[in-house]
């Protein structure tokens, strides 16, 4: 079995972090989204939106590979932000891992519902989120913008009550 140490990302990961994100983003959502919303999405445009996600990030590093970084998650406010796991790593139980480590993080800042977008047809993503509790609340469209014009895409909106239930009879 393989082992992979969960750690909080550093500034040194920045362009490991970009290259995975980018690559993994465009196997998920290539052909979910428009092609100009696919071309927003290059190798620099990942780099320059991870710094900011630093403090927020767990790392999935594998140890027998020189802590190559196999996935990693970020958080925002009272949502899981980011979930991306290497195409060669997937089915390894590092998705799980990391979605555990972000539900954690979550709950410890005192969330109660946590929450999600899915984009509408990344059915894989979904069915992983199903089978860990999350459930679809709503429907909703993200937007960007490419030389002045503006383009939308569809994601469910998934939450997942955090909260311990509360003990029989007490109030």
């Amino acid at each position: 079995m393989m082992t992979i140490i969960l750690r909080p990302a550093t500034e040194a990961d920045i362009p490991a972090v970009a290259q995975l994100w980018h690559d993994a983003w465009h196997d998920a959502h290539d052909g979910l989204v428009p092609p100009a919303w696919s071309g927003l999405r290059t190798l620099t445009n990942f780099r320059d939106r991870t710094p900011p996600l630093i403090p927020h990030m767990t790392i999935a590093a594998d140890p027998s590979s020189g802590g190559r970084i196999a996935g990693f998650c970020t958080i925002a406010e009272d949502a899981l932000q980011d979930l991306f796991v290497a195409r060669d790593r997937r089915g390894q139980g590092i998705a799980d891992a990391l979605l555990l480590d972000g539900e954690a993080r979550l709950s410890r800042q005192g969330t109660v519902t946590a929450s999600m977008n899915c984009a509408v047809g990344n059915d894989r993503a979904q069915r992983f989120y199903e089978k860990k509790g999350w459930h679809i609340v709503g429907r909703h469209s993200q937007s960007a913008e490419s030389k002045g014009e503006r383009m939308e895409l569809a994601v469910w909106r998934m939450a997942k009550d955090l909260a311990p239930p509360s003990p029989a009879g007490r109030i």
